[in-house]
């Protein structure tokens, strides 16, 4: 699994350093990538001279109706953890270093400026901690986030929208509310606003 994971980097490591020209002076800027990936618009894509990245015919594939298209991406975060001393010494001496894994996949489908559903499959595992993981290191397989969106009135400036499913959410600092990034697993909520 190891070296799948360093291949699956090398790999693309080697594709994000090649560089593309921009096709054209009519694109807009590219997004910044989001904390939370369903505020993501790709939607400008849809001009191929705007397609200047390899990974851009993932992030935009047109599903035959104007308007409609397909919008993937994924995430991969690993994290080596190592304390020493957590007790102040009165604990006998241990290696307790261990990797947390994280990875992300998801599909954000528009059916048009109105409609779109967002479906997010998240893993979150554990490697060679001392006892085991804790319930906050370890989910092997999960349906992370899923919600249908309709767009009630859309004007340049704001929006309203009605949103149905398991979402992650963010309030203020995020402490109490939020998708908790330092978990290893991220943290959603179900519901409708």
């Amino acid at each position: 699994m190891r070296i799948g994971l360093a291949v699956f980097f090398i790999s693309f490591i080697l594709v994000s350093a090649v560089e593309h020209a921009s096709g054209s002076e009519t694109c807009p800027a590219r997004p910044v990538l989001q904390q939370l990936r369903y505020d993501e618009d790709w939607s400008f894509l849809a001009n191929a001279e705007c397609r200047s990245e390899p990974l851009d015919n993932i992030k935009y594939v047109p599903l035959g109706r104007e308007g409609w298209f397909l919008s993937a991406g994924g995430e991969t975060r690993l994290r080596y953890e190592n304390y020493q001393n957590p007790a102040f010494g009165s604990d006998p001496a241990d290696e307790n270093g261990y990797l947390l894994q994280r990875y992300l996949l998801h599909a954000d489908v528009h059916f048009g400026e109105r409609f779109r559903f967002f479906v997010q499959l998240q893993s979150g595992l554990e490697d060679g901690r001392n006892g085991g993981p804790r319930l906050t290191d370890e989910d092997i397989l999960d349906l992370h986030q899923a919600f249908g969106e309709l767009v009630l009135l859309k004007d340049t400036n704001s929006r309203l929208a009605l949103r149905i499913g398991r979402q992650e959410v963010e309030f203020g600092a995020g402490r109490l509310i939020g998708a908790s990034e330092g978990l290893n697993p991220r943290r959603a909520f179900d519901g409708g606003a």
